[in-house]
Formats: C-alpha cells, structure tokens, sequence
C-alpha cells in the first residue's frame, strides 16, 4: 500500500483496515425487526390475547378489579362493574372500599318499556340474574358482556392515552324475533374534591355538587 508523500498517518490507517478484506460473509443474519403497525381489532382479540383476564359470576368476598390510567386519568372497574375515577389526585366519583356492599361506581341502568324489567350492565347495583355473564380485563379496555333474555348488550371502558377522557361503549343486540323497547339511563355520583374529605363527611360534600341536563 502506498500513498502519496508516505505518509506514516495514513500507512497506519490502511494497515488497521487491511484485516477486514480477509473476513468472511456472516452466515446468522440479524432478524429484521418489525415496525409497529396499526392493526385490524376483531371480537376475538380477547380470546388470543393471554394477558386477558376472563370473568364469569362475580363473588362478592374477595373482587377482581382492573384500572386504566394514563397518568392523570385513573379508571378502576371492579368484575361486577363498580369502581371510581380519579383525576390528578381528585376524586370524580364517590367510592368506598367496602367488599359486603360494593355498589358504587359509574353504572347504566336498562329497562323494558314494555315490561318494566330494569337492570344494570354490570352485575351491581341491582344485582339482577342474568342468563350470562362476563367480565373481560385487558390492557386497553375493560369491556362487561351479559344476556338478559333475548337482549345483549356488551359495555367497552377506555381510557383516552392524550386526553383526560373517558369513552365508554354500551351496544345492545335483540336476538328474539319481537321488537324491544329499551331505556338506557346512566348514572354517576359525583364528588369533584378530596376523597379524604369527602369520606368523612359525605352529606356536606354533596351541597356544593350541581348538576343538570344540557
């Protein structure tokens, strides 16, 4: 190897690079790795996911809850569809910690105009059979699926990752070859203060929360 005005430099610099013209052509590729990419959600994510956590009947000593956060926003929502929602370390909605009882949280209450019949998606508050019942934690979501009678109706919770915001999903589904008529009420208690304070003294906390319908 030679260079113009043998310079020592540059005779170094060849002489270390001279090795690499003697390797040999790796055989182990490195995997090239995928890119994440949005993909398709289908109704049975839930059952190919192994993080999924399957609920049926909901007992009523020892719950199994789930919460969806992101960082500011928390959303607790127990198996039988109780909870509270948090913001930046304010309490939104009332809640007690209390396994016996168990029946605060955000619900939507449905009832048959025609028969009267009036139930809760999830198995509390009214805690009103159902012919089936499933409750399904995930990473994303929690969703809270049952069958009453000829009705379904599948309920999907989600925490918005850019926003402080709540989605929820209620779907209904007539599978009877009669036509329903069904009123859907929802219904949160709200606190909009300290949880610390509001416990204490809950009747006090409620006379400064005014709500009305927009």
């Amino acid at each position: 190897y030679r260079t113009s005005g043998d310079s020592p430099i540059v005779g170094a610099l060849i002489r270390a690079a001279e090795l690499l013209l003697h390797e040999r052509a790796p055989r182990l590729l490195p995997e090239r790795t995928r890119r994440a990419t949005l993909l398709s959600h289908s109704a049975t994510d839930e059952i190919l996911n192994p993080s999924a956590h399957r609920i049926g009947v909901v007992g009523y000593d020892t719950p199994d809850c789930h919460v969806l956060s992101n960082s500011h926003l928390n959303v607790m929502v127990s198996g039988a569809g109780t909870g509270y929602i948090t913001w930046n370390g304010l309490a939104v909605t009332r809640w007690e910690a209390d396994a016996t009882l168990d029946s605060l949280g955000s619900f939507i209450y449905l009832r048959d105009c025609a028969s009267g019949g009036t139930w809760s998606v999830g198995q509390q508050p009214t805690r009103a059979p159902s012919d089936a019942y499933e409750c399904i934690f995930s990473e994303e979501r929690v969703r809270i699926s049952r069958r009453d009678g000829t009705l379904q109706s599948s309920l999907d919770i989600v925490v918005s990752p850019e926003d402080d915001a709540i989605g929820r999903r209620l779907t209904l589904k007539n599978i009877g070859r009669t036509a329903r008529q069904i009123d859907v009420t929802t219904y949160d208690e709200l606190v909009l203060g300290d949880r610390k304070s509001d416990g204490s003294h809950p009747a006090f906390s409620k006379l400064f929360v005014e709500t009305a319908f927009d």
